[in-house]
C-alpha cells in the first residue's frame, strides 16, 4: 500500500476536480482504455493519468475502471472486494483488477468513514484480521490491492467524495455493452 497526500498539484486540475457540477456529469461506472491509445476526456481520467503514468507495464494492461463514491453522515460501505461485477453475478466467479487507488477529491468535516483494509482474501476471517484504517484527506491517494477486503467505516459526521481506479489487464464484462454505466447516484453538493 502507498499513501500520498498532497498528490495533485496542478490547480486547475483541483480546481475541475472539486467542481460538483463536472461530477454531476459522470456516469456511475466508466471504463478508459489509457492515454497511450486515447487522450483524457474529463479531469477524471487526466487525474488516472498523473496517477499512473510511468508506474504501470502499459503493454500488460487493458486499461482502467473508475467511479466515484459519495458517503454522508452514517452511510457506511461494507466488506468487498473489487471484482468484474457482471462476470461474479453470472458465472459467480472473482476475476479482480491489478491494482486501484483511492483518491479523495472533497472531505468536509469528516468523523469516521475511514477505509479499512484486511489483509484477507476469504470474508470469513475479515473481523479477526489485523486491519489497516486509512483516514480520508483531502488530496490524499491511496494505493492498494483491491482484491483484499475493504470497506469504508461508519461516516459519523460529514461528506466525502472520491475517486476509484481499478486497472485492469482485460477489460471486465461490466462494460460488454459499452464504456459507460449509468446508475441513479449523485455526488454529494
Amino acid at each position: 500500500m502507498l499513501i500520498c497526500d498532497g498528490f495533485v498539484k496542478d490547480r486547475k486540475l483541483l480546481q475541475d476536480l472539486r467542481d460538483v457540477e463536472m461530477w454531476k456529469g459522470i456516469p456511475a461506472y466508466n471504463w478508459w482504455s489509457g492515454w497511450w491509445r486515447s487522450p483524457p476526456s474529463n479531469p477524471l481520467e487526466e487525474t488516472i493519468q498523473s496517477i499512473w503514468q510511468g508506474q504501470i507495464p502499459e503493454d500488460e494492461i487493458a486499461g482502467f475502471e473508475y467511479w466515484f463514491n459519495a458517503l454522508t453522515e452514517n452511510r457506511t460501505l461494507d466488506w468487498h472486494r473489487d471484482c468484474d461485477e457482471a462476470l461474479r453475478r453470472r458465472e459467480g466467479r472473482y476475476v479482480c483488477p491489478v491494482l486501484g487507488n483511492v483518491y479523495y477529491v472533497i472531505v468536509k468535516d469528516v468523523v469516521g468513514g475511514f477505509l479499512e483494509l484486511s489483509d484477507q482474501t476469504d470474508i470469513d476471517g475479515v473481523e479477526e484480521s489485523e486491519l489497516e484504517r486509512i483516514k480520508p484527506v483531502e488530496n490524499r491517494l491511496v494505493i492498494f490491492n483491491p482484491s483484499l477486503f475493504h470497506r469504508v467505516s461508519r461516516l459519523v459526521r460529514g461528506k466525502r467524495l472520491a475517486l476509484q481506479v481499478s486497472i485492469w489487464s482485460e477489460k471486465p464484462c461490466t462494460f460488454d455493452l459499452g464504456d459507460r454505466v449509468d446508475q441513479d447516484f449523485q455526488p454529494i453538493a
